[in-house]
C-alpha cells in the first residue's frame, strides 16, 4: 500500500481523498532555490539522503536557482498539495522579500504550509584586528562619535547582513551607513583596507580571516553562541538587545493535508537531529533546530515583525 494511503488511513481520512495525494511510486522532490554547493543545497542533500528510508520513497533534491529563491517559491506555490513537491527556503525568501520587493508573486504566509525549521546560522559583527575596536561597547561608542566607524559593509544590498547592521545601529544609537559590496570577498577586503569600520557577514564567511588574526569578531547575532565560535559572545551577552539568526526551513504548498505535513516534518527533524548529522552540519556553521509546523509558523510571525520594522525604516527597495 502506498505510503500516504497508509498514513491517511491511520489518521482516519477517507479513501475518497486518496487520488489527490502522493503515491509510493512518486518521489518526493525538494526544491532548493540556490546552486549546487551552496550551504542550503548541502543541507537539503544530506537531509534527503536520510529521509528516504524513513518515508519509504525516493527523495530528490532539485536546484532551481534564480532571484534569491523566488523561482523555487513560485513553483511550489503552484504545485498540487499532494506531498510530492516541497521546498527548502531561507529566511530572506520567506520573511524579508515581501518588504523589499513590491512585485512579489507569492505570499509567504498564505501560499505555504510550514513543515520544519531545520537549522539556523549566525551573522558576525567584524572589525579590523589592527585598527578596530576591541569590544562591542567600544565599537558602539566609536560609531556614535566617528563617522568612518559608522560605515559598515555587507555582501549585498538587501541582504540579511545589510539589515542586521542597521538593526545593530538602531539598538546602540549609532547612525550606521550601509556600504554594499558584491559578495563576501570584496566586503572583507574593504574592511581590511580600512574603507569601512565594520563588516556584517555570516560567521562561516569570516572564520578563516579571524583564525589568521586579520579581523576580530566582536559578537554574533544568535540567541545562543555560534557553533563555530563558542568563545565569542552573542550581542545580547555583550549588552546589546538585538538578535537575528538566519535559518533554513521546509515548506509545502498551501492546503497540503496536515497528516502529510506532520509526517514530512517528523522525518526531516529526526534526520537533522541525529548526533552525527548535527556534528556534520556544525562544520558548515549550521546549528540544528527541532521546530515543527506550529513552531515554524510562530518563528515566521516573530521574524516578520522583527525584520519588517528595520526594512521599512531603511526605505530600501530591491526593485526599481
Amino acid at each position: 500500500m502506498a505510503f500516504w494511503k497508509q498514513l491517511l488511513l491511520a489518521c482516519g481520512i477517507g479513501l475518497g481523498l486518496l487520488p489527490a495525494f502522493a503515491q509510493e511510486a512518486s518521489p518526493l522532490r525538494i526544491l532548493v532555490g540556490f546552486p549546487a554547493g551552496d550551504v542550503g543545497d548541502v543541507l537539503a542533500r544530506l537531509t534527503a539522503e536520510k529521509m528516504r528510508p524513513l518515508l519509504h520513497r525516493s527523495v530528490i533534491v532539485e536546484n532551481r536557482p534564480g532571484a534569491g529563491g523566488m523561482l523555487a517559491a513560485e513553483a511550489v506555490k503552484l504545485a498540487p498539495p499532494d506531498g510530492n513537491l516541497i521546498m527548502q527556503a531561507p529566511l530572506a525568501t520567506m520573511v524579508t522579500f515581501p518588504y523589499t520587493f513590491d512585485n512579489l508573486r507569492y505570499d509567504p504566509i498564505k501560499d505555504y504550509e510550514p513543515v520544519a525549521l531545520l537549522a539556523t546560522f549566525d551573522l558576525a559583527i567584524v572589525v579590523n584586528a589592527v585598527s578596530g575596536p576591541k569590544s562591542i561597547a567600544e565599537l558602539a561608542q566609536a560609531a556614535r562619535t566617528h563617522p568612518q566607524m559608522a560605515n559598515f559593509a555587507s555582501p549585498a544590498a538587501g541582504s540579511l547582513p545589510h539589515f542586521f547592521g542597521l538593526m545593530f545601529g538602531r539598538s546602540v544609537g549609532a547612525p550606521m551607513v550601509h556600504v554594499a559590496y558584491r559578495g563576501d570577498a570584496p566586503a572583507k577586503q574593504a574592511l581590511l583596507a580600512g574603507e569601512v569600520g565594520m563588516l556584517v557577514a555570516p560567521v562561516s564567511a569570516v572564520l578563516e580571516l579571524e583564525k589568521s588574526g586579520r579581523v576580530r569578531i566582536l559578537a554574533t547575532s544568535g540567541g545562543k553562541r555560534s557553533v563555530l565560535l563558542p568563545k565569542v559572545l552573542t550581542l545580547k551577552e555583550a549588552g546589546v538587545e538585538v538578535e537575528g539568526s538566519a535559518w533554513l526551513a521546509l515548506f509545502a504548498p498551501a492546503k497540503t493535508p496536515k497528516p502529510i505535513v506532520e509526517a514530512l516534518s517528523r522525518a526531516a527533524l529526526a534526520v537533522v537531529n541525529e548526533p552525527a548529522m548535527k556534528q556534520r552540519l556544525a562544520d558548515y556553521g549550521l546549528d540544528v533546530a527541532n521546530i515543527g509546523p506550529q513552531g515554524l509558523a510562530e518563528v515566521m510571525a516573530r521574524d516578520h515583525k522583527r525584520w519588517s520594522e528595520v526594512i521599512k525604516e531603511s526605505g530600501f527597495k530591491a526593485n526599481p
